[in-house]
């Protein structure tokens, strides 16, 4: 655990050291943006609409081009103005109000205001079409009354406090909408090809082979954000194409094909370090783990299965010899020093002869177990789930691989047509509670699990503003999560990479694991 910290403090200082944006040149105007970008993605875009459940993360790292947040988080951490100049919470956090900038316009020349902005939250809260539950809860089980006060000024009331807010409102992804585009052409023909008020828009849509090409704004407008950030980009012109083998993302990258590609195996970085590529350090953010199926009659409704299951994980072997330390063991369900954590926890172990014995208590009869996963969740999915198959062989847990298309992936999850699946989930703010309040409180992925106390903790965390009532409460949803072993597994807390090619800067992450690329600069 001590060498797996030491590795991270490491990566965060290397992190903190680089460039993150390029001052704007004296005299620059859009027409001075030349450059094309071609960035390779390791997932795809299945919808254009980041809030369909088929989306795919490739269209987070899109939005950033075409959509701005509300507020911006900082490579800090820390929340800015940027859509809203003025924001103000109340301290009970049952409203906060917005005044909307007055120079924003979207690409089509319709100018931004306080309407839109509300148009799009009411959507997120109503729309159950083209805004689905499994999608939005987050959002749509606090949203109350959304109060338009004038061309520029709003206030968003909430049915209960909003832990999520402020992880949650810097998103590029909430996709701000014109409402009166929207209204005119309708919600297919506004996604098929989205409108957005950011700095570069669609020229070129090929969705069925998730290929993108996009252009810096050229209106009459222009892009106020480069202004008002004092930041800029000399990059005319950005192609995002999917890539979904690691080796021929790199090889394209070493070609020259390639500017920028995402999801490196650690294994490579060295060699490409050596060879004057830049590598990017994503500090974690987020929880690698596994869910079970524990529904009534499945083999892993039994609690002793479960159990076995985790001792026979050697997570630490994982971290060392499949990502070469480039991530820390979850022997707890979050990282030291966040809430929740307490010395008491009793933190997973690796023990394979008790996991035999376990499995042999079971009703587990060793008959296969449907085990699928989609290689868009990590680098590593093939060789992470051929080790943990080989793990769990040797305590008598049969276990059948099933890859996956990410689609595919996500509704047999959503339809529990497996015994267990490898997830990911991304922590919210300074608090990695959205795996005990979402995947396990709301069961939003139909685990069946049947612990009432953890289903209602999950429940009342999401409501809770005050941080040392939200530690107390997670420490007692972890106790159970560490004992009773449903409905997931916690794996590891991965660093990612990137690279690009050395003359590539401004690449930005926004403490996230998504690449902004609004102000990349060619040198």
């Amino acid at each position: 655990m001590k060498k797996a910290l030491s590795v991270l403090l490491v990566l965060c200082v290397l992190l903190c050291a680089m460039p993150v944006f390029a001052a704007q040149p004296e005299g620059w105007t859009e027409a001075d943006a030349t450059e094309t970008l071609v960035v390779h993605i390791s997932s795809a875009a299945h919808n254009l609409s980041k809030w369909s459940a088929t989306a795919g993360d490739m269209l987070t790292d899109v939005s950033y081009l075409v959509f701005d947040p509300v507020l911006m988080m900082e490579e800090d951490g820390t929340v800015t103005p940027w859509l809203a100049e003025e924001f103000n919470m109340e301290p009970d956090g049952s409203k906060i109000d917005l005044k909307i900038r007055e120079d924003v316009y979207f690409t089509n020349g319709k100018h931004l205001t306080a309407a839109d902005v509300a148009y799009t939250f009411e959507q997120i809260r109503d729309d159950k079409e083209h805004y689905p539950d499994g999608v939005t809860k987050n959002w749509r089980n606090f949203l109350g009354e959304i109060e338009v006060k004038d061309d520029y000024n709003m206030t968003i009331n909430f049915v209960k406090p909003m832990p999520e807010f402020w992880s949650l409102i810097v998103d590029n992804s909430l996709q701000v909408i014109s409402k009166e585009t929207i209204e005119e052409i309708g919600w297919d023909a506004y996604f098929a090809s989205p409108i957005g008020t950011g700095p570069y828009e669609f020229s070129k849509v090929d969705l069925p082979n998730s290929y993108f090409e996009l252009t810096l704004r050229s209106d009459e407008n222009g892009y106020w954000g480069y202004d008002y950030a004092d930041t800029y980009t000399n990059v005319k012109n950005i192609v995002f194409a999917t890539s979904t083998e690691s080796q021929t993302r790199i090889a394209s990258l070493k070609t020259g094909e390639v500017q920028v590609i995402d999801a490196v195996p650690t294994a490579d970085k060295e060699s490409l370090d050596a060879e004057g590529f830049t590598t990017r350090i994503l500090a974690p953010n987020q929880s690698v783990f596994l869910e079970f199926n524990c529904r009534p009659g499945t083999a892993f409704a039994d609690e002793k299965l479960r159990e076995a299951f985790s001792l026979a994980i050697d997570r630490e072997g994982i971290v060392y010899a499949l990502l070469d330390g480039y991530a820390i063991p979850s022997l707890l369900p979050a990282l030291e020093g966040n809430l929740g954590i307490e010395d008491d926890l009793p933190a997973y172990q690796y023990d394979p002869e008790k996991a035999m014995q376990l499995v042999k208590e079971s009703s587990y009869n060793g008959e296969p177990l449907k085990f699928i996963y989609t290689t868009s969740t990590v680098a590593i999915a093939n060789e992470l789930c051929q080790a943990i198959q080989q793990m769990a062989e040797m305590v008598g847990i049969n276990l059948e691989l099933v890859p996956m298309d990410v689609a595919v992936f996500d509704s047999e999850r959503l339809a529990a047509n497996c015994d267990v699946c490898l997830s990911a989930i991304v922590k919210s703010g300074n608090m990695w509670f959205k795996t005990a309040a979402n995947v396990i409180g709301d069961d939003r992925f139909n685990s069946g699990h049947a612990n009432e106390e953890l289903k209602a903790l999950g429940l009342e965390i999401q409501s809770i503003l005050d941080q040392s009532v939200m530690h107390e409460k997670l420490h007692q949803m972890y106790m159970i999560q560490l004992t009773d072993f449903q409905p997931v597994l916690y794996l590891y807390y991965p660093t990612l990479l990137a690279a690009t090619q050395n003359n590539v800067t401004g690449i930005l992450s926004h403490n996230r694991h998504y690449l902004d690329c609004s102000r990349v600069v060619i040198e």
